[in-house]
C-alpha cells in the first residue's frame, strides 16, 4: 500500500504542475 502511493506521488505532482502551468498560461487570456 505504501509503495503504491509513493510510486503515485511523481505522478501527481507532475499532473499538478502541469495544472498549475495551464493555468497560469491561461490566466492573461480569460
Amino acid at each position: 500500500m505504501i509503495s503504491a502511493v509513493e510510486r503515485r506521488e511523481p505522478v501527481v505532482n507532475i499532473v499538478m504542475s502541469g495544472i498549475l502551468r495551464f493555468c497560469i498560461d491561461t490566466a492573461p487570456y480569460l
